[in-house]
């Protein structure tokens, strides 16, 4: 697998990352199967966001424990602090 550097930070991800847009469209098995597979062949980047439906929920289930293992990417529809915060804490009932 090849490694790039992300940004100006000190991370390294996999050059081919797992997109998560359609998880929610596969069994959990076979969501769960699909992600564990792709940290074991070295992919450690992982795209996602709020709008692919639960595929957060589906990557948290299934990997969670392997949490020091990828990168997690997730889009918003703002490019601010708050717009995420405030749809969490709707959410959230808050």
């Amino acid at each position: 697998m090849h490694y790039r550097r992300f940004g100006k930070s000190e991370y390294r991800v996999s050059a081919l990352g797992f997109g998560a847009m359609n998880l929610p469209g596969v069994p959990f098995d076979q969501a769960r199967e699909a992600l564990n597979y792709a940290l074991d062949q070295g992919i450690n980047y992982i795209d996602t966001a709020a709008a692919y439906r639960n595929s957060e929920e589906i990557i948290g289930e299934s990997i969670s424990h392997r949490r020091s293992e990828f990168f997690l990417a997730t889009k918003t529809n703002k490019r601010d602090y708050a717009a995420p915060r405030k749809r969490s804490t709707a959410a959230c009932g808050g």
